[in-house]
């Protein structure tokens, strides 16, 4: 899951510092929450969720269409 915000008709995309991996794309994340994170993001104090460094998420280079 991604975490997200949202007020009337508008949303956005919490990002975060990116692991690693994904370091070497971009500078900002999507904030990714495991489901056994969410009561934590909806409900309680969430800025633990913030760091994640170490969550482990795979890429995968797509072929260039033509």
């Amino acid at each position: 899951m991604i975490a997200g915000i949202y007020q009337k008709d508008h949303f956005s995309m919490v990002t975060t510092q990116p692991s690693a991996e994904y370091a070497k794309v971009h500078d900002r994340m999507p904030l990714v929450i495991k489901p056994s994170e969410l009561r934590q993001w909806l409900f309680q104090d969430f800025s633990s969720l913030v760091d994640r460094s170490q969550f482990q998420l795979t890429s995968v280079k797509l072929p260039q269409r033509q």
